[in-house]
């Protein structure tokens, strides 16, 4: 067993301070529950000292902020880009390629945030499904990939005993899973679950990532994603551009903390990540796009000119991070756009 690296004693941050708000808003005080179509939401109307959830549960601005004038962009993916890791939302991503689009390509746009954390393809697209309509996108961003990558790896989504596979994936992943609530209806759900993952004999260790499955998982949730979605932004003329995120595992010129974390992370992990990142860069982001209005564009070596901490563990950023990512979407966008 290998010794715990503390991410949040990362040198990405400013200082411990921020470091410890960030913890505390994020893994502490943050409430989030189920939700019937896209898997689940923050509760709406939270403040934090590092965290704003507006009136719809996300991690962005009041809706009645929002410039009428411009048009809408969906933001979709995981927790990089609900910004996990921000010390404000002033630095999440969607705020930061707003700011870039307006400043740099004068492009204006509200870009709304619907990105979640532990969201991959499969949430990404039933949230489209139920939005798309009513908020009528011009534009739509994808950031994502490595949850697609955590699902194949963790073998969820088989047929068997999907249902409490999902469930106890959301109760008890990542850092015990999204929801602390600490109310009787909770504890009580969460015992009927360890009850029956007892007798349904569910190997737990899958939620922790202990042993590497061969699967092709994370390529058909992308590309079932992709199906289902291309007829929408075809028919209604909607620009689509997909991001894959960057990934610490792919990262060149590593600092001393990126490499304890790196270090850190089972060699097993490591293959399956950089086999279907290849996977995905060969599928989707380097052959040509047969796609009408859509756009498919690698991030995964755009921080490996940078001489200093980015990631603070496998998958998220800081402050800088996220500046540095969402300028380069921004560019990227605004360059396909003009063209």
């Amino acid at each position: 067993m290998k010794n715990y690296v503390d991410r949040w004693d990362s040198d990405v941050f400013e200082n411990k301070e921020i470091s410890k708000l960030i913890y505390d808003d994020v893994k502490k005080k943050l409430k989030v529950m189920p939700h019937p179509f896209h898997g689940w939401r923050s509760i709406p109307n939270q403040k934090y000292d590092t965290i704003f959830i507006n009136e719809h549960g996300l991690r962005n601005k009041s809706f009645k902020d929002f410039d009428k004038e411009k048009k809408n962009c969906i933001l979709l993916g995981g927790s990089v880009a609900w910004g996990f890791g921000a010390s404000s939302n002033d630095f999440i991503p969607s705020n930061l390629i707003e700011n870039f689009l307006k400043k740099k390509h004068d492009l204006h746009y509200n870009i709304i945030n619907f990105a979640e954390q532990m969201h991959s393809s499969f949430e990404e697209l039933q949230t489209f499904i139920t939005i798309v309509d009513e908020i009528d996108p011009e534009l739509v961003i994808c950031l994502s990939g490595t949850n697609d990558i955590n699902r194949g790896y963790a073998d969820i989504f088989k047929i068997t005993d999907l249902n409490i596979h999902q469930l106890n994936y959301f109760l008890n992943g990542h850092d015990l899973g999204l929801i602390r609530e600490k109310n009787l209806f909770i504890k009580l759900f969460k015992t009927l679950l360890r009850n029956h993952r007892l007798k349904s004999k569910i190997d737990n260790s899958n939620y922790h990532y202990n042993k590497p499955i061969k699967s092709n998982i994370p390529f058909k949730l992308i590309q079932n994603k992709l199906i289902f979605m291309r007829n929408y932004y075809e028919e209604k003329n909607i620009k689509f551009f997909h991001f894959l995120q960057p990934d610490l595992i792919t990262k060149k010129n590593l600092t001393n903390t990126e490499k304890k974390y790196y270090d850190w992370i089972e060699e097993d992990r490591k293959i399956y990540v950089k086999e279907n990142l290849k996977i995905f860069e060969e599928k989707f982001f380097k052959n040509e796009n047969p796609y009408k209005n859509s756009y498919f564009i690698s991030l995964l070596d755009i921080f490996d000119k940078i001489e200093e901490s980015i990631f603070f563990d496998k998958a998220h950023l800081g402050d800088k991070g996220n500046a540095i990512m969402s300028e380069v979407i921004a560019d990227n966008i605004g360059e396909k756009i003009k063209e």
